[in-house]
C-alpha cells in the first residue's frame, strides 16, 4: 500500500510539474537539476560502501557545474554538438582536477588507502579512485541532464531540420511525456505481470525479483503506450502529416516503445548490480516503499539514452 500511495505522489508531482513547466520551462530543468544531485549523492554513497573510494563531495558537485554549463549554453544559443562537447569537455576536466586533488592532497590520499588497505603504490590508488569519481559524473547525473535537452529542443531547430515543423506544436512535452510514460509504463508493468505470472527469474544473479514475464510485460506496457500516443496525435490531421513526414508511423513508434523498455529495464538492472555489490536493498530513504531517488531514476537514466539517439535520428 505504501508503494502505491507513493507512486501516486510521485506521478501527481510529475503531472504538476508538466503543467507547471507550460509557464517556464525553468521550472522542469530545476526539477531535473535536484533530482540529478540528490540521485548523484545515493549512487556516491554506494559506491563507497562497494569500496571504490570515489571522492563523494565531488560526484554532488559536478552535476550542479554541468546543470549551469547546460543553462549556460542554451541560453546563448550554442549549437547542440558543442554543447554535448562541452559536457565531456567537463567531465573530463572535473576528472582532471579529482586526479589532481588525490596528488595533492598527500595525509588524506595515505589515510584513504590505509582505510581501503590498498596496497598498491600511491599513483595507482589515485587513478582508480578517479575512475570511481569520473563513474559517478556519467551515472547517473550525466545522463539525467540530457533532459534539459529535451525540454528545449525547439532551441535547437537552426541544426535540426524537422524541428521547424512543429511550431504550432510543444515538441519538447512530447519528447519527455515518452521519455517518462515508456519508463514508467515499462517499470510498472514489469512489476505487476511479474508479481502476478511471476516464474523463471531473469538475472537471478543480480535480482532475485525479477522475471521473465516480468521483463515482457515491461516490454508489452510500453510499447501498449507508444501506440495509443501515436494513435492520439494521428487524430490531428495536421501532426499525423508531420509525423508521416519524419518517418513515424506504427513500425517505428513499436520499435521505439521496445528498445525503450530494453534501455529501462538495462538501467533497472544495473543499478541492481551497484546495490548487490554495496550489499544494500535500496539507494535510499526518501521514498517510503520505492527506496531512494536513484532507485526511481536508475531506468530514466538509461532510457535517455536510447531517446535521445531516437528523436536525434528523426529530427
Amino acid at each position: 500500500m505504501k508503494r502505491i500511495l507513493t507512486g501516486l505522489v510521485i506521478a501527481i508531482a510529475l503531472v504538476i510539474v508538466l503543467l507547471l513547466r507550460e509557464a517556464s520551462l525553468y521550472v522542469l530543468d530545476v526539477c531535473i537539476g535536484v533530482l540529478s544531485v540528490f540521485a548523484s549523492m545515493e549512487i556516491a554513497k554506494i559506491l563507497q560502501k562497494s569500496g571504490k573510494n570515489n571522492i563523494v563531495f565531488a560526484n554532488v558537485l559536478f552535476p550542479a557545474f554541468a546543470y549551469l554549463w547546460l543553462l549556460l549554453s542554451i541560453s546563448f544559443n550554442l549549437q547542440l554538438v558543442y554543447i554535448l562537447l562541452g559536457m565531456i569537455a567537463l567531465l573530463v576536466l572535473a576528472s582532471l582536477v579529482v586526479y589532481l586533488y588525490l596528488i595533492i592532497s598527500k595525509k588524506r590520499t595515505r589515510v584513504m588507502m590505509e582505510l581501503a588497505n590498498f596496497e598498491g603504490s600511491k599513483n595507482d590508488f589515485c587513478l582508480k579512485a578517479t575512475v570511481s569519481t569520473a563513474f559517478g559524473f556519467i551515472y547517473p547525473s550525466f545522463l539525467l541532464l540530457i533532459a534539459i535537452i529535451f525540454n528545449h529542443i525547439t532551441s535547437f531547430s537552426s541544426e535540426l531540420s524537422n524541428v521547424a515543423l512543429f511550431d504550432n506544436y510543444d515538441l519538447g512535452l512530447i519528447i519527455l511525456i515518452a521519455w517518462f510514460a515508456t519508463t514508467i509504463m515499462s517499470d510498472t508493468c514489469a512489476f505487476y505481470v511479474g508479481s502476478l505470472i511471476k516464474g523463471k527469474k531473469l538475472c537471478p544473479n543480480i535480482s532475485k525479483n525479477k522475471t521473465i514475464s516480468g521483463a515482457i510485460g515491461g516490454i508489452l506496457g510500453s510499447i501498449l503506450f507508444s501506440v495509443i500516443a501515436y494513435v492520439i496525435m494521428c487524430t490531428d490531421f495536421t501532426l499525423s502529416n508531420i509525423l508521416n513526414d519524419i518517418g513515424l508511423n506504427y513500425f517505428t513508434v513499436i520499435v521505439f516503445g521496445l528498445v525503450a523498455s530494453i534501455f529501462t529495464q538495462a538501467g533497472d538492472l544495473f543499478e541492481s548490480l551497484l546495490k548487490r555489490r554495496a550489499g544494500v536493498k535500496d539507494t535510499g530513504k526518501l521514498l517510503p516503499g520505492h527506496g531512494g531517488i536513484m532507485d526511481r531514476c536508475d531506468g530514466l537514466s538509461f532510457n535517455a539514452i536510447w531517446v535521445l539517439i531516437f528523436f536525434l535520428i528523426i529530427l
